[in-house]
């Protein structure tokens, strides 16, 4: 409410752009990402790190490229 209050003129984003919304996605993905490996704790590893960690790394950096492109 205190959004409104404050600035009631118009909305913040009335539309969103290709960047906002491949923003989103790679946020959603990434912890759904998480969250799976949270719930499938396994010991397998890749360079020591966990299968969930390495595929946000490689996910991660994919779209660090892809936004900076955009």
């Amino acid at each position: 409410m205190l959004g409104v209050a404050v600035f009631a003129s118009a909305p913040v984003l009335n539309e969103p752009g290709r960047f906002e919304i491949v923003v989103a996605l790679l946020g959603a993905v990434l912890t759904g990402i998480f969250m799976v490996g949270l719930l499938e704790h396994r010991n397998r590893t890749i360079f020591r790190k966990g299968i969930d960690s390495a595929a946000v790394i490689v996910l991660f950096a994919g779209g660090s490229v892809l936004l900076a492109s955009l």
